[in-house]
Formats: structure tokens, C-alpha cells, sequence
């Protein structure tokens, strides 16, 4: 489930992987909300600290997670040194595979949980940042109380939660994904 495009005069090769998620209304929607944070969503994420901190494959890589009305899903995308493209796939992988295998740990957990609040906190901090989320919220038809809810789950989510969703939604067979650049 895999698309080349060969680039040859390249000097990095974008990696874009994708997935279907369920729309806004489906229980897991806000779960998923942290798994995908815990995967790639910050810079303290899993992805960004193997493949960029300690790798050196890429600046950046992220997952983005967006449910909306009508239809959900989520990416992952990176652009890395040609010659560990391949690799960098076989660790986002192994990445999930670990988030499928494995409780994550209470301090781990715990930082997410507080990134995810701070964001809460600072898409509200203004008068003019509140509407802008109302607005956001009522033109993609997303409950206007999202954020609320959001928290609630943030407070209440277990690394068991967590590991049953990573066993449900990080299947890397259910991931698309397409290379652009120099292929190696």
C-alpha cells in the first residue's frame, strides 16, 4: 500500500502515510485525540524524538489527527534524508508497534496530558481566540463544547485506553503511504 515517485535530482524525499478515521460523534474521536499527541502530535512526541532527536533522519515529522462531520483521518508526514526514507517508514512502524505492545508509562502519559491542556488553554486565552475556535467549531460542525469534553477525556485517559486504541487505529497495514523523492 505504497506509491513511489521518483525524483531523482532531489536532495530529500517527503514521506506522507494516511489513514480513515471516524467522524466527529464516534467515541474514540477524543481518545484519539491523545494517542495521536502521544505518536507525533509535539515536539516531545514518540516519532520526533527517535527519528529526529535521536536519528538525525529528519527537522521535523508529525502526525495530525482531524475528525470532522463527515469523515475523520489522520497523517503522518516527515521529509528525511533520502537514503533513510525506507528506514525512517520501518521506525514510524515500529513506533506504533510499540504503542500496540505497550502500556505507556505514567510520566510519559502525564506529559502529554499537560501539553494537551496548555493548548486547551491557549486556543482560550483571549476573547478573539475563543471565537475564533466557536467559528472553527460551528463551520466544520464540531460540538461547540469540544474542548470541554477534550479535557474531560485528557483527565480521565489511562495507558490502557491507550493501548487499546493503538490496537484498533495504528495497524500499520491500515496506513497508505507515499514517497516522493530520490528513491532508494
Amino acid at each position: 500500500k505504497r506509491a513511489d515517485v521518483n525524483v531523482k535530482d532531489a536532495c530529500q524525499t517527503s514521506i506522507y502515510m494516511g489513514r480513515i478515521l471516524p467522524e466527529i460523534g464516534h467515541p474514540d474521536v477524543l481518545p484519539l485525540n491523545v494517542l495521536n499527541v502521544l505518536l507525533g502530535g509535539y515536539f516531545g512526541s514518540r516519532l520526533m524524538t527517535n527519528i529526529r532527536e535521536d536519528k538525525g533522519w529528519t527537522y521535523g515529522i508529525a502526525s495530525i489527527a482531524r475528525c470532522k462531520s463527515t469523515y475523520g483521518a489522520m497523517r503522518i508526514q516527515a521529509d528525511v534524508v533520502s537514503d533513510k526514507a525506507n528506514n525512517t517508514i520501518d521506525e514510524i512502524f515500529n513506533e506504533m508497534n510499540r504503542l500496540r505492545n505497550n502500556l505507556v508509562s505514567a510520566d510519559e502519559l502525564e506529559a502529554v496530558k499537560n501539553y494537551i491542556r496548555g493548548g486547551l488553554l491557549q486556543s482560550h486565552n483571549t476573547i478573539f481566540s475563543t471565537m475564533e475556535c466557536l467559528k472553527h467549531y460551528t463551520l466544520e460542525g464540531i460540538p461547540v463544547n469540544q474542548d470541554r469534553l477534550l479535557a474531560n477525556v485528557v483527565d480521565d485517559i489511562t495507558p490502557s485506553t491507550l493501548l487499546e486504541l493503538a490496537n484498533k487505529y495504528l495497524i500499520p497495514d491500515d496506513f497508505r503511504t507515499v514517497v516522493a523523492g530520490k528513491i532508494l
